[in-house]
Protein backbone atom coordinates (compact mmCIF):
# COMPACT_ATOMS: atom_id res chain seq x y z
CA UNK A 1 0.00 0.00 0.00
CA UNK A 2 1.20 3.56 -1.24
CA UNK A 3 0.66 5.95 1.88
CA UNK A 4 1.89 9.70 1.12
CA UNK A 5 1.40 13.04 3.17
CA UNK A 6 3.92 15.96 1.74
CA UNK A 7 2.74 15.11 -1.44
CA UNK A 8 2.96 17.99 -4.65
CA UNK A 9 1.30 17.42 -7.92
CA UNK A 10 3.92 18.17 -10.76
CA UNK A 11 2.25 16.88 -13.78
CA UNK A 12 -1.76 15.05 -14.77
CA UNK A 13 -3.29 13.10 -17.50
CA UNK A 14 -6.33 11.07 -17.91
CA UNK A 15 -7.29 8.21 -20.69
CA UNK A 16 -9.45 6.48 -21.87
CA UNK A 17 -10.21 2.74 -23.01
CA UNK A 18 -12.55 1.45 -24.80
CA UNK A 19 -14.49 -2.01 -26.59
CA UNK A 20 -15.22 -0.66 -29.74
CA UNK A 21 -15.53 2.68 -30.37
CA UNK A 22 -17.98 3.43 -27.64
CA UNK A 23 -18.04 0.62 -24.92
CA UNK A 24 -15.58 3.11 -22.29
CA UNK A 25 -15.01 -0.07 -19.75
CA UNK A 26 -11.99 2.19 -17.87
CA UNK A 27 -10.04 5.39 -16.88
CA UNK A 28 -6.69 5.65 -16.53
CA UNK A 29 -5.21 8.56 -14.49
CA UNK A 30 -1.26 9.46 -14.51
CA UNK A 31 0.20 11.86 -12.07
CA UNK A 32 3.85 12.93 -11.29
CA UNK A 33 3.94 13.77 -7.90
CA UNK A 34 7.01 15.06 -5.58
CA UNK A 35 7.20 14.10 -1.83
CA UNK A 36 9.71 13.88 0.57
CA UNK A 37 11.56 10.55 2.12
CA UNK A 38 12.15 10.83 6.27
CA UNK A 39 14.48 9.41 8.52
CA UNK A 40 15.02 11.98 11.56
CA UNK A 41 16.14 9.93 13.95
CA UNK A 42 19.58 9.18 11.78
CA UNK A 43 22.75 10.50 12.64
CA UNK A 44 25.07 9.12 9.96
CA UNK A 45 24.74 6.84 6.84
CA UNK A 46 22.00 6.83 4.66
CA UNK A 47 21.08 3.18 5.01
CA UNK A 48 17.34 4.48 5.82
CA UNK A 49 16.47 6.06 3.23
CA UNK A 50 18.02 3.96 0.48
CA UNK A 51 15.63 1.26 2.44
CA UNK A 52 12.77 3.30 1.58
CA UNK A 53 13.58 3.93 -1.70
CA UNK A 54 13.91 -0.08 -2.36
CA UNK A 55 10.94 -0.97 -0.95
CA UNK A 56 9.10 1.47 -2.85
CA UNK A 57 11.02 0.07 -5.94
CA UNK A 58 9.98 -3.54 -5.02
CA UNK A 59 6.54 -2.37 -4.89
CA UNK A 60 6.24 -0.83 -8.37
CA UNK A 61 5.92 -4.04 -9.96
CA UNK A 62 2.43 -4.73 -8.89
CA UNK A 63 -1.05 -2.68 -8.20
CA UNK A 64 -1.67 -1.50 -4.59
CA UNK A 65 -4.06 0.86 -2.79
CA UNK A 66 -2.86 4.56 -2.73
CA UNK A 67 -3.55 7.40 -0.57
CA UNK A 68 -2.08 10.70 -0.32
CA UNK A 69 -2.83 13.54 1.97
CA UNK A 70 -5.26 10.98 3.46
CA UNK A 71 -7.23 10.70 0.15
CA UNK A 72 -7.83 7.18 -1.39
CA UNK A 73 -7.66 7.16 -5.20
CA UNK A 74 -7.79 3.39 -5.91
CA UNK A 75 -5.42 1.23 -7.10
CA UNK A 76 -2.31 2.43 -8.18
CA UNK A 77 0.82 1.34 -9.82
CA UNK A 78 4.62 3.20 -9.39
CA UNK A 79 6.09 3.48 -12.68
CA UNK A 80 9.44 5.62 -12.39
CA UNK A 81 10.96 6.98 -9.05
CA UNK A 82 13.77 9.13 -9.44
CA UNK A 83 15.39 11.37 -6.58
CA UNK A 84 17.05 15.08 -6.49
CA UNK A 85 20.90 14.30 -5.10
CA UNK A 86 21.63 15.76 -1.59
CA UNK A 87 23.22 14.51 1.28
CA UNK A 88 20.32 11.26 2.77
CA UNK A 89 21.08 11.32 5.86
CA UNK A 90 17.55 12.45 7.24
CA UNK A 91 15.83 13.62 4.29
CA UNK A 92 15.44 12.66 0.65
CA UNK A 93 13.02 14.37 -2.56
CA UNK A 94 12.12 11.87 -4.75
CA UNK A 95 9.78 12.28 -7.94
CA UNK A 96 7.20 9.63 -9.00
CA UNK A 97 5.38 8.64 -11.38
CA UNK A 98 2.31 6.44 -10.99
CA UNK A 99 -0.87 5.41 -13.08
CA UNK A 100 -4.03 4.98 -10.98
CA UNK A 101 -7.18 2.96 -12.69
CA UNK A 102 -10.81 3.94 -12.49
CA UNK A 103 -13.71 2.35 -14.03
CA UNK A 104 -15.89 4.07 -16.97
CA UNK A 105 -18.96 4.36 -18.03
CA UNK A 106 -20.12 0.50 -18.78
CA UNK A 107 -23.91 1.02 -19.08
CA UNK A 108 -23.93 0.29 -23.24
CA UNK A 109 -22.76 -3.58 -22.29
CA UNK A 110 -26.17 -4.21 -19.89
CA UNK A 111 -28.55 -1.97 -21.68
CA UNK A 112 -32.10 -3.62 -22.07
CA UNK A 113 -31.57 -2.71 -25.53
CA UNK A 114 -28.82 -4.74 -26.19
CA UNK A 115 -29.71 -8.28 -26.13
CA UNK A 116 -26.68 -9.71 -27.02
CA UNK A 117 -24.96 -9.30 -23.07
CA UNK A 118 -28.30 -9.55 -21.57
CA UNK A 119 -27.67 -10.58 -17.45
CA UNK A 120 -23.58 -10.01 -17.38
CA UNK A 121 -22.50 -7.53 -14.69
CA UNK A 122 -19.24 -5.77 -15.38
CA UNK A 123 -19.23 -3.96 -12.51
CA UNK A 124 -19.30 -7.43 -10.39
CA UNK A 125 -16.78 -7.40 -8.05
CA UNK A 126 -15.51 -10.85 -9.10
CA UNK A 127 -14.24 -9.28 -12.10
CA UNK A 128 -13.95 -5.66 -12.22
CA UNK A 129 -13.90 -4.12 -15.39
CA UNK A 130 -11.64 -1.23 -15.33
CA UNK A 131 -8.70 -3.97 -14.52
CA UNK A 132 -9.37 -5.50 -18.07
CA UNK A 133 -6.24 -4.28 -20.25
CA UNK A 134 -7.90 -5.95 -23.08
CA UNK A 135 -10.47 -8.00 -23.93
CA UNK A 136 -11.32 -9.47 -27.89
CA UNK A 137 -14.35 -11.70 -28.66
CA UNK A 138 -14.58 -13.74 -32.19
CA UNK A 139 -16.92 -15.84 -33.19
CA UNK A 140 -16.75 -17.92 -36.22
CA UNK A 141 -19.60 -20.44 -38.29
CA UNK A 142 -19.31 -22.97 -40.88
CA UNK A 143 -22.04 -24.66 -42.94
CA UNK A 144 -20.86 -27.93 -44.89
CA UNK A 145 -22.02 -28.99 -48.20
CA UNK A 146 -23.89 -31.57 -45.98
CA UNK A 147 -25.72 -29.20 -44.01
CA UNK A 148 -23.25 -30.05 -40.45
CA UNK A 149 -22.81 -26.84 -38.47
CA UNK A 150 -19.71 -26.06 -36.98
CA UNK A 151 -19.82 -22.81 -34.39
CA UNK A 152 -16.64 -21.63 -32.28
CA UNK A 153 -16.91 -18.37 -29.77
CA UNK A 154 -13.07 -17.20 -28.62
CA UNK A 155 -12.76 -15.06 -26.20
CA UNK A 156 -9.20 -13.44 -24.85
CA UNK A 157 -8.77 -11.64 -22.08
CA UNK A 158 -5.50 -9.40 -20.39
CA UNK A 159 -5.71 -8.45 -16.85
CA UNK A 160 -4.01 -6.39 -14.72
CA UNK A 161 -1.32 -7.96 -12.49
CA UNK A 162 -1.53 -8.20 -8.76
CA UNK A 163 -4.74 -9.91 -6.27
CA UNK A 164 -5.06 -6.30 -3.54
CA UNK A 165 -6.67 -4.34 -6.13
CA UNK A 166 -10.09 -4.49 -4.41
CA UNK A 167 -10.88 -8.20 -4.71
CA UNK A 168 -9.19 -11.44 -3.27
CA UNK A 169 -9.56 -13.34 -7.06
CA UNK A 170 -6.21 -13.80 -8.72
CA UNK A 171 -6.21 -12.04 -12.40
CA UNK A 172 -6.61 -14.94 -13.97
CA UNK A 173 -9.61 -16.25 -11.87
CA UNK A 174 -11.53 -12.81 -13.44
CA UNK A 175 -10.53 -14.00 -16.85
CA UNK A 176 -12.09 -17.11 -16.04
CA UNK A 177 -15.65 -16.15 -14.41
CA UNK A 178 -16.01 -12.83 -16.99
CA UNK A 179 -15.24 -15.66 -19.92
CA UNK A 180 -17.93 -18.24 -18.33
CA UNK A 181 -20.46 -15.09 -18.24
CA UNK A 182 -20.13 -14.19 -21.87
CA UNK A 183 -19.93 -18.03 -23.15
CA UNK A 184 -23.39 -18.90 -21.34
CA UNK A 185 -24.87 -15.68 -22.49
CA UNK A 186 -26.09 -17.47 -25.96
CA UNK A 187 -26.80 -14.48 -27.85
CA UNK A 188 -28.91 -15.19 -30.68
CA UNK A 189 -26.80 -13.70 -33.38
CA UNK A 190 -28.12 -15.28 -37.07
CA UNK A 191 -24.87 -16.19 -38.98
CA UNK A 192 -24.68 -17.32 -42.18
CA UNK A 193 -28.58 -16.42 -43.06
CA UNK A 194 -32.03 -16.45 -41.01
CA UNK A 195 -32.24 -20.57 -41.21
CA UNK A 196 -29.00 -20.67 -38.91
CA UNK A 197 -30.29 -17.87 -36.17
CA UNK A 198 -30.13 -19.23 -32.77
CA UNK A 199 -27.94 -22.04 -33.50
CA UNK A 200 -26.18 -21.27 -30.45
CA UNK A 201 -28.53 -21.17 -28.30
CA UNK A 202 -29.30 -25.32 -29.82
CA UNK A 203 -28.79 -28.39 -27.01
CA UNK A 204 -25.98 -30.64 -27.34
CA UNK A 205 -22.43 -31.04 -26.61
CA UNK A 206 -19.44 -28.39 -26.72
CA UNK A 207 -15.87 -29.16 -26.35
CA UNK A 208 -13.74 -26.26 -25.24
CA UNK A 209 -10.00 -25.37 -25.61
CA UNK A 210 -8.19 -23.30 -22.77
CA UNK A 211 -4.76 -21.30 -22.35
CA UNK A 212 -3.36 -19.49 -19.58
CA UNK A 213 -0.28 -17.39 -19.20
CA UNK A 214 0.63 -17.07 -15.89
CA UNK A 215 3.30 -14.48 -16.29
CA UNK A 216 1.26 -11.82 -18.41
CA UNK A 217 -1.99 -12.68 -16.98
CA UNK A 218 -3.44 -13.43 -20.32
CA UNK A 219 -6.07 -15.79 -20.79
CA UNK A 220 -8.04 -17.64 -23.35
CA UNK A 221 -10.91 -19.65 -24.52
CA UNK A 222 -12.61 -21.40 -27.18
CA UNK A 223 -16.25 -22.92 -27.37
CA UNK A 224 -16.88 -25.65 -30.21
CA UNK A 225 -20.52 -26.44 -31.04
CA UNK A 226 -21.18 -28.77 -33.90
CA UNK A 227 -24.60 -29.84 -35.03
CA UNK A 228 -25.45 -32.37 -37.25
CA UNK A 229 -27.67 -31.29 -40.07
CA UNK A 230 -31.42 -32.88 -39.04
CA UNK A 231 -32.07 -31.11 -35.67
CA UNK A 232 -35.07 -33.26 -34.01
CA UNK A 233 -35.73 -32.62 -30.24
CA UNK A 234 -33.59 -34.59 -28.24
CA UNK A 235 -31.15 -35.84 -31.60
CA UNK A 236 -29.75 -34.28 -34.58
CA UNK A 237 -29.31 -36.84 -37.32
CA UNK A 238 -27.85 -37.20 -40.95
CA UNK A 239 -28.28 -39.86 -43.24
CA UNK A 240 -27.45 -40.85 -47.02
CA UNK A 241 -28.86 -44.20 -48.60
CA UNK A 242 -27.60 -46.15 -51.75
CA UNK A 243 -28.93 -48.66 -54.04
CA UNK A 244 -27.30 -51.34 -55.77
CA UNK A 245 -28.68 -53.67 -58.34
CA UNK A 246 -26.73 -56.85 -59.48
CA UNK A 247 -26.78 -58.80 -62.54
CA UNK A 248 -29.21 -60.73 -61.08
CA UNK A 249 -31.81 -58.01 -60.94
CA UNK A 250 -31.54 -58.12 -57.07
CA UNK A 251 -31.94 -54.65 -55.33
CA UNK A 252 -30.17 -53.57 -52.24
CA UNK A 253 -30.87 -50.80 -50.37
CA UNK A 254 -28.54 -49.53 -47.76
CA UNK A 255 -28.74 -46.55 -45.52
CA UNK A 256 -25.89 -45.42 -43.05
CA UNK A 257 -26.86 -42.69 -40.54
CA UNK A 258 -25.23 -40.35 -37.63
CA UNK A 259 -26.82 -39.57 -34.93
CA UNK A 260 -25.77 -36.69 -32.57
CA UNK A 261 -27.07 -36.79 -29.08
CA UNK A 262 -28.41 -33.25 -27.73
CA UNK A 263 -29.56 -33.54 -24.45
CA UNK A 264 -27.32 -34.81 -21.43
CA UNK A 265 -28.00 -38.21 -19.05
CA UNK A 266 -28.11 -38.12 -15.16
CA UNK A 267 -24.15 -38.66 -15.48
CA UNK A 268 -23.91 -35.87 -18.42
CA UNK A 269 -23.30 -38.13 -21.18
CA UNK A 270 -24.97 -37.70 -24.56
CA UNK A 271 -24.75 -41.15 -25.97
CA UNK A 272 -27.91 -42.05 -24.45
CA UNK A 273 -29.72 -39.72 -26.33
CA UNK A 274 -28.01 -40.31 -29.52
CA UNK A 275 -28.92 -43.98 -29.42
CA UNK A 276 -32.52 -43.92 -28.76
CA UNK A 277 -32.42 -41.23 -31.33
CA UNK A 278 -30.79 -43.43 -33.95
CA UNK A 279 -32.72 -46.52 -32.87
CA UNK A 280 -36.17 -44.64 -33.42
CA UNK A 281 -34.64 -43.42 -37.00
CA UNK A 282 -34.01 -47.18 -37.73
CA UNK A 283 -37.34 -48.10 -36.78
CA UNK A 284 -39.63 -45.94 -37.78
CA UNK A 285 -38.15 -44.51 -41.03
CA UNK A 286 -35.18 -45.64 -42.23
CA UNK A 287 -37.28 -48.38 -44.62
CA UNK A 288 -39.92 -45.64 -45.72
CA UNK A 289 -37.01 -43.74 -47.22
CA UNK A 290 -35.26 -46.41 -48.50
CA UNK A 291 -38.35 -47.75 -50.15
CA UNK A 292 -39.04 -44.37 -51.81
CA UNK A 293 -35.38 -44.63 -53.23
CA UNK A 294 -36.57 -48.29 -54.17
CA UNK A 295 -39.27 -47.03 -56.22
CA UNK A 296 -37.37 -43.88 -57.34
CA UNK A 297 -35.05 -46.05 -58.78
CA UNK A 298 -35.65 -49.56 -59.71
CA UNK A 299 -35.71 -51.41 -62.98
CA UNK A 300 -39.05 -51.42 -64.76
CA UNK A 301 -38.83 -55.50 -65.17
CA UNK A 302 -38.05 -55.96 -61.56
CA UNK A 303 -41.32 -57.42 -59.89
CA UNK A 304 -40.14 -58.16 -56.23
CA UNK A 305 -41.31 -55.49 -53.66
CA UNK A 306 -38.02 -54.32 -51.25
CA UNK A 307 -39.05 -56.42 -48.06
CA UNK A 308 -39.55 -54.91 -44.65
CA UNK A 309 -37.23 -57.54 -42.80
CA UNK A 310 -33.90 -55.30 -42.49
CA UNK A 311 -31.45 -57.80 -44.35
CA UNK A 312 -28.59 -56.72 -42.06
CA UNK A 313 -27.86 -54.20 -39.41
CA UNK A 314 -24.86 -52.63 -38.26
CA UNK A 315 -24.57 -50.32 -35.05
CA UNK A 316 -21.02 -47.96 -34.42
CA UNK A 317 -21.37 -48.35 -30.29
CA UNK A 318 -19.17 -45.64 -28.25
CA UNK A 319 -20.92 -44.90 -25.05
CA UNK A 320 -18.66 -41.69 -23.90
CA UNK A 321 -19.42 -40.57 -27.85
CA UNK A 322 -22.38 -38.19 -28.27
CA UNK A 323 -22.48 -39.94 -31.95
CA UNK A 324 -24.36 -43.09 -32.81
CA UNK A 325 -24.03 -44.62 -36.20
CA UNK A 326 -25.59 -47.35 -38.40
CA UNK A 327 -26.32 -48.63 -41.16
CA UNK A 328 -29.55 -50.96 -42.17
CA UNK A 329 -29.80 -52.89 -44.95
CA UNK A 330 -32.49 -54.22 -47.46
CA UNK A 331 -32.95 -56.30 -50.46
CA UNK A 332 -36.08 -57.65 -52.65
CA UNK A 333 -34.08 -60.83 -53.03
CA UNK A 334 -37.09 -63.32 -52.56
CA UNK A 335 -34.84 -66.64 -51.18
CA UNK A 336 -33.41 -64.15 -48.85
CA UNK A 337 -36.41 -63.02 -47.52
CA UNK A 338 -39.07 -65.78 -47.62
CA UNK A 339 -36.49 -68.26 -45.60
CA UNK A 340 -36.90 -67.16 -42.14
CA UNK A 341 -37.22 -64.45 -39.49
CA UNK A 342 -35.84 -64.87 -35.95
CA UNK A 343 -36.79 -62.90 -32.95
CA UNK A 344 -34.89 -63.24 -29.61
CA UNK A 345 -34.28 -61.56 -25.93
CA UNK A 346 -31.32 -60.87 -23.81
CA UNK A 347 -31.83 -61.18 -20.23
CA UNK A 348 -29.13 -60.56 -17.42
CA UNK A 349 -30.16 -60.88 -13.77
CA UNK A 350 -27.68 -60.29 -10.71
CA UNK A 351 -28.30 -63.05 -8.49
CA UNK A 352 -29.12 -62.00 -4.96
CA UNK A 353 -26.88 -61.86 -2.16
CA UNK A 354 -23.55 -63.08 -4.63
CA UNK A 355 -21.48 -61.94 -7.26
CA UNK A 356 -22.61 -63.97 -10.40
CA UNK A 357 -24.57 -63.23 -12.95
CA UNK A 358 -27.66 -65.51 -14.56
CA UNK A 359 -27.91 -64.68 -18.48
CA UNK A 360 -30.47 -65.78 -20.88
CA UNK A 361 -32.06 -65.67 -24.04
CA UNK A 362 -35.36 -66.35 -25.11
CA UNK A 363 -36.17 -66.45 -29.36
CA UNK A 364 -37.84 -67.66 -32.17
CA UNK A 365 -37.61 -68.76 -35.23
CA UNK A 366 -40.23 -68.69 -38.28
CA UNK A 367 -39.47 -70.05 -41.41
CA UNK A 368 -41.28 -68.80 -44.75
CA UNK A 369 -42.29 -70.50 -48.20
CA UNK A 370 -43.30 -69.08 -50.90
CA UNK A 371 -45.42 -71.62 -51.62
CA UNK A 372 -47.09 -71.84 -47.93
CA UNK A 373 -45.83 -75.37 -47.62
CA UNK A 374 -44.87 -76.83 -44.13
CA UNK A 375 -42.30 -78.95 -45.15
CA UNK A 376 -40.54 -75.66 -46.62
CA UNK A 377 -41.34 -73.61 -43.84
CA UNK A 378 -40.25 -76.12 -41.08
CA UNK A 379 -37.12 -76.87 -42.75
CA UNK A 380 -36.54 -73.10 -43.32
CA UNK A 381 -37.00 -72.54 -39.52
CA UNK A 382 -34.43 -75.50 -39.04
CA UNK A 383 -31.62 -74.04 -41.00
CA UNK A 384 -32.53 -70.47 -39.22
CA UNK A 385 -32.60 -72.57 -35.70
CA UNK A 386 -28.84 -74.01 -36.66
CA UNK A 387 -27.74 -70.23 -37.11
CA UNK A 388 -28.75 -69.02 -34.75
CA UNK A 389 -27.91 -71.81 -31.84
CA UNK A 390 -24.02 -71.88 -32.89
CA UNK A 391 -24.06 -68.17 -32.15
CA UNK A 392 -25.97 -68.42 -28.97
CA UNK A 393 -23.47 -68.81 -26.18
CA UNK A 394 -21.24 -65.97 -27.86
CA UNK A 395 -23.82 -63.80 -28.15
CA UNK A 396 -24.59 -63.99 -24.48
CA UNK A 397 -21.05 -63.55 -23.73
CA UNK A 398 -20.62 -60.60 -25.15
CA UNK A 399 -23.71 -59.71 -23.73
CA UNK A 400 -22.39 -60.49 -20.18
CA UNK A 401 -19.33 -59.18 -20.25
CA UNK A 402 -20.40 -55.33 -22.05
CA UNK A 403 -22.66 -55.37 -18.68
CA UNK A 404 -20.61 -57.32 -16.29
CA UNK A 405 -17.25 -56.15 -15.39
CA UNK A 406 -16.47 -59.61 -14.91
CA UNK A 407 -14.66 -62.20 -17.83
CA UNK A 408 -15.73 -65.32 -16.00
CA UNK A 409 -16.42 -68.44 -18.08
CA UNK A 410 -20.49 -69.38 -18.33
CA UNK A 411 -21.83 -72.34 -17.80
CA UNK A 412 -25.12 -73.99 -19.62
CA UNK A 413 -27.69 -74.44 -16.73
CA UNK A 414 -30.95 -74.63 -18.56
CA UNK A 415 -32.50 -75.54 -21.90
CA UNK A 416 -35.90 -75.70 -23.84
CA UNK A 417 -36.60 -75.83 -27.56
CA UNK A 418 -40.37 -76.32 -29.01
CA UNK A 419 -40.73 -77.32 -32.05
CA UNK A 420 -44.14 -77.02 -34.19
CA UNK A 421 -43.71 -78.75 -37.71
CA UNK A 422 -47.37 -77.02 -38.88
CA UNK A 423 -46.08 -73.79 -38.17
CA UNK A 424 -42.77 -73.68 -39.28
CA UNK A 425 -41.82 -72.35 -35.85
CA UNK A 426 -39.13 -73.30 -33.43
CA UNK A 427 -38.91 -71.36 -29.78
CA UNK A 428 -36.41 -71.97 -27.26
CA UNK A 429 -34.62 -70.39 -24.56
CA UNK A 430 -31.24 -71.19 -22.83
CA UNK A 431 -30.05 -70.05 -19.43
CA UNK A 432 -25.95 -69.53 -18.48
CA UNK A 433 -24.62 -68.50 -15.16
CA UNK A 434 -21.26 -67.25 -14.24
CA UNK A 435 -21.10 -69.15 -11.00
CA UNK A 436 -17.97 -70.76 -10.60
CA UNK A 437 -18.84 -72.91 -7.91
CA UNK A 438 -21.56 -73.71 -9.77
CA UNK A 439 -21.95 -77.89 -10.97
CA UNK A 440 -25.13 -79.54 -11.92
CA UNK A 441 -26.11 -80.63 -8.24
CA UNK A 442 -22.74 -81.89 -7.30
CA UNK A 443 -22.04 -83.07 -10.88
CA UNK A 444 -18.83 -81.49 -12.27
CA UNK A 445 -18.71 -83.02 -15.60
CA UNK A 446 -21.60 -83.96 -17.73
CA UNK A 447 -21.30 -85.44 -21.36
CA UNK A 448 -25.22 -86.38 -23.16
CA UNK A 449 -24.50 -88.54 -26.46
CA UNK A 450 -28.10 -88.35 -28.78
CA UNK A 451 -28.38 -90.39 -31.58
CA UNK A 452 -31.53 -90.42 -34.22
CA UNK A 453 -32.68 -93.55 -36.56
CA UNK A 454 -35.37 -92.44 -38.09
CA UNK A 455 -37.90 -93.87 -40.18
CA UNK A 456 -37.38 -95.48 -43.34
CA UNK A 457 -39.97 -96.88 -45.86
CA UNK A 458 -39.43 -100.38 -47.03
CA UNK A 459 -39.31 -101.59 -50.34
CA UNK A 460 -38.46 -104.73 -52.80
CA UNK A 461 -35.62 -104.65 -55.33
CA UNK A 462 -36.35 -106.52 -58.59
CA UNK A 463 -33.92 -107.18 -61.05
CA UNK A 464 -35.08 -107.12 -64.60
CA UNK A 465 -33.10 -109.22 -67.32
CA UNK A 466 -31.39 -106.73 -69.85
CA UNK A 467 -33.48 -103.48 -67.74
CA UNK A 468 -32.42 -101.38 -64.67
CA UNK A 469 -33.48 -102.72 -60.94
CA UNK A 470 -36.62 -101.21 -60.16
CA UNK A 471 -38.02 -100.17 -56.64
CA UNK A 472 -41.34 -100.79 -55.09
CA UNK A 473 -42.90 -99.76 -51.99
CA UNK A 474 -44.42 -101.99 -49.82
CA UNK A 475 -46.04 -99.26 -47.53
CA UNK A 476 -44.44 -100.31 -44.33
CA UNK A 477 -41.87 -98.37 -42.66
CA UNK A 478 -39.13 -99.15 -39.78
CA UNK A 479 -39.91 -97.75 -36.51
CA UNK A 480 -37.93 -94.71 -35.58
CA UNK A 481 -35.23 -94.61 -32.53
CA UNK A 482 -33.74 -92.76 -30.56
CA UNK A 483 -30.65 -93.52 -27.89
CA UNK A 484 -29.53 -90.88 -25.57
CA UNK A 485 -26.27 -91.54 -23.01
CA UNK A 486 -25.69 -89.61 -20.01
CA UNK A 487 -22.38 -90.20 -18.53
CA UNK A 488 -21.94 -88.09 -15.17
CA UNK A 489 -18.47 -87.45 -12.77
CA UNK A 490 -19.54 -86.40 -10.08
CA UNK A 491 -17.53 -84.70 -6.58
CA UNK A 492 -17.01 -86.58 -3.47
CA UNK A 493 -20.45 -87.71 -1.86
CA UNK A 494 -22.68 -86.98 -4.55
CA UNK A 495 -25.87 -89.15 -3.75
CA UNK A 496 -27.22 -92.02 -6.26
CA UNK A 497 -30.45 -90.21 -6.05
CA UNK A 498 -28.92 -86.88 -6.82
CA UNK A 499 -27.22 -88.53 -10.60
CA UNK A 500 -30.70 -89.78 -11.04
CA UNK A 501 -32.87 -86.73 -10.41
CA UNK A 502 -30.50 -85.23 -13.51
CA UNK A 503 -30.59 -87.73 -15.59
CA UNK A 504 -34.00 -88.09 -15.45
CA UNK A 505 -34.51 -83.77 -16.19
CA UNK A 506 -31.94 -84.24 -19.09
CA UNK A 507 -34.24 -87.32 -20.55
CA UNK A 508 -37.21 -85.68 -20.44
CA UNK A 509 -35.39 -82.57 -22.16
CA UNK A 510 -34.84 -85.15 -25.20
CA UNK A 511 -37.84 -86.76 -25.03
CA UNK A 512 -38.54 -87.47 -29.15
CA UNK A 513 -41.64 -85.60 -30.23
CA UNK A 514 -42.81 -88.22 -32.80
CA UNK A 515 -46.25 -89.88 -33.01
CA UNK A 516 -46.89 -92.34 -29.52
CA UNK A 517 -43.12 -92.54 -28.24
CA UNK A 518 -42.09 -94.94 -25.67
CA UNK A 519 -39.34 -96.57 -23.26
CA UNK A 520 -38.10 -99.37 -25.30
CA UNK A 521 -35.31 -99.55 -22.77
CA UNK A 522 -33.30 -97.99 -19.46
CA UNK A 523 -30.62 -98.24 -17.81
CA UNK A 524 -28.02 -96.85 -15.55
CA UNK A 525 -24.72 -97.49 -13.61
CA UNK A 526 -23.40 -96.34 -10.68
CA UNK A 527 -19.40 -96.07 -9.15
CA UNK A 528 -19.48 -94.46 -5.95
CA UNK A 529 -15.67 -94.92 -5.26
CA UNK A 530 -14.95 -93.34 -8.74
CA UNK A 531 -17.73 -90.67 -8.64
CA UNK A 532 -19.00 -92.05 -12.05
CA UNK A 533 -22.85 -91.91 -13.22
CA UNK A 534 -24.35 -93.56 -16.89
CA UNK A 535 -27.73 -93.60 -18.13
CA UNK A 536 -28.91 -95.08 -21.59
CA UNK A 537 -32.48 -94.94 -22.83
CA UNK A 538 -33.87 -95.60 -25.87
CA UNK A 539 -37.36 -94.61 -27.54
CA UNK A 540 -39.52 -96.04 -30.65
CA UNK A 541 -42.05 -93.97 -32.05
CA UNK A 542 -43.22 -93.18 -35.42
Amino acid sequence: MINLENVSILGYNRSNSYLGESFRYASKDTLKIQTSLYDLNNTSGVSGILTQLSEMSVGSTDWQPITLRGNYLGSAQINNVSYVEGIDVKLKDVVIDLTIYNSGNLFNLTNPSNSLYSGINFSNINYPAHLIESLNEDFSCEVAENGNYTQSQTIQIKMLSGGAIGTTQNPLVMAKQLSANLITSNPSIGFINSNYSGYKQKPGKRTYIETQNLITNEYSVTETFKLINGFSGTYSVNYKSSLDTDSEGITTVKEQGRVQGLVPDAYGNYFAAAKLGGQYEVNNFSYPRCSGLFSAYKSPTNNHPLNSRRLSYGQVINKYSDIYEYEAVYSNDPKTNDSYSSEYTLKIEKEPDSCTYSISEEGSILGYSTECNPVDKYSNALAGYAIVNAAISGRLYDFYTSISTFANAIKLINRSETKSKILGRISYGRTFTDNLAYSYDGVRKMEIEVTDDYAVPLKNNFNIPGQKEIAQLVGITTLANRSVSINMLGNRGTTLQQYKSLAQTQLNTYTPGGTDPYISDINYSFAPLGNNFSCDCQWVFY
